[in-house]
């Protein structure tokens, strides 16, 4: 490490680009211009909590992966009943519901409210995966937690029990239990047996999909809405923070009759029969729960940001700003025209860099540059022209770069 360090530092390389001649060093603690003392934002500090800064745009769906949400699933069994999903079955209905899900979740759909809403419709920028590096799909017979009651004097909806006693990694997994409803609550006439859940922390309790016989796509929209809360995400139709989100009063149809006589919500936290639309907000939420790095939520996603991505690299020849925690993959080039200002925590991958070529700013507005796997990266590199035009980094504090192979000594 020494040696490669020492040899990255008295390296000096001449690159022609456009005709002109680069001098190119890793920069040292004198390229640093203080711009006066700004105060480091911490990940809890209002500019960098606001939800609307984390709604996904174009570029920052090119600077990382796909966030992967880990989940387990849990098949809960009679073990007086042969009518459960076992073995083989059990693993391809697993496996549809989660492609079910994430077909959802690619394909986000317009709002249906309110009337003539012009809404956009974002790429959601996450989906859901089976835990890469653990058992994921797991069988219980157990004849005294099997079964789910929605309602009624035995209720256990809101019982943690099976999820203390099954639950595996419950901290950075979301476990999603399946369950039947009792055989003694279907027998009433008056309960409702049909697709309904609860999320518990991070687990969730999903009941009706053995009854009804059905493929599980059609259980998509309640396991979604679920994963939705251990996400972050409230009831929409209640008030929820996103002015996006109307309030409405949660008809499940049309029947023309007030107030149920207008459009259906087709919202993910509504209760409807679809539950396919999510909006800017809400993913600014969702997003901002996954990038923060104080967020116990960030412990679902599968760190598939350390690695450097070449395909990812980023050009900035304009001004950009940087509002919000992320985590970037590729390499970072800043133009002559180019300005970057970061104001939030950036997570680098190992053994990624940032030249900046002459004319080209980097300003670090209480923000910082790190790698947020335990790793190194690259660090930072100065052009010079043959005119002695330099590339220029301000900040407010040295501390604010952090984990750098090339050290600025």
């Amino acid at each position: 490490m020494k040696i490669r360090l020492f040899i990255s530092l008295i390296f000096v390389l001449m690159v022609a680009a456009c005709h002109t001649r680069y001098l190119v060093r890793p920069a040292t603690a004198d390229d640093l211009q203080y711009s006066g003392k700004v105060e480091i934002r911490s990940t809890n500090s209002i500019p960098c909590f606001d939800s609307k800064a984390y709604i996904p745009r174009p570029e920052d769906l090119k600077l990382r992966p796909m966030r992967l949400v880990k989940v387990n699933i849990h098949f809960m069994q009679n073990p007086d009943s042969v009518e459960n999903y076992a073995g083989s079955t059990a693993i391809q209905y697993a496996h549809d519901l989660v492609d079910a899900i994430n077909h959802d979740l690619e394909t986000n759909a317009a709002m249906n409210l309110p009337a003539g809403n012009e809404t956009p419709v974002l790429p959601t920028g996450y989906r859901i995966e089976l835990d890469p590096d653990h058992p994921n799909i797991f069988e219980h017979p157990d004849r005294d937690l099997y079964f789910y009651v929605h309602r009624g004097a035995n209720a256990n909806l809101y019982s943690k029990d099976v999820t203390r006693k099954y639950a595996v990694h419950a901290d950075s997994v979301i476990n999603i239990f399946l369950m039947p409803h009792h055989p003694d609550s279907i027998r009433s006439k008056s309960y409702m047996n049909g697709a309904t859940g609860i999320t518990l922390g991070y687990s969730i309790k999903v009941a009706g999909l053995y009854e009804s016989g059905n493929p599980a796509y059609y259980f998509s929209g309640v396991t979604n809405h679920e994963i939705g809360h251990a996400l972050g995400l409230s009831h929409a139709w209640q008030g929820d923070p996103c002015d996006d989100t109307p309030n409405h009063p949660n008809c499940w149809e049309n029947t023309g009759v007030p107030p149920c006589d207008g459009p259906i919500s087709n919202n993910l936290m509504d209760y409807n029969p679809f539950q396919k639309a999510i909006t800017p907000c809400q993913l600014g939420i969702v997003h901002r729960n996954l990038s923060r790095i104080s967020s116990v939520r960030r412990k679902l996603l599968v760190p598939n940001w350390c690695a450097l991505d070449t395909s990812r690299n980023l050009t900035i020849a304009d001004t950009v700003i940087w509002d919000h925690e992320q985590d970037v993959t590729g390499n970072i080039t800043i133009q002559p025209s180019g300005y970057l200002d970061i104001r939030c925590r950036t997570g680098m991958a190992k053994g990624a860099m940032i030249s900046i070529l002459p004319g080209g700013i980097l300003y670090m507005d209480g923000g910082y540059l790190h790698n947020s796997c335990g790793e190194e990266w690259q660090g930072i590199r100065i052009l010079t022209d043959n005119k002695g035009n330099t590339g220029q980094i301000f900040t407010s504090d040295e501390g604010l770069l952090q984990d750098m192979m090339w050290k600025m000594d």
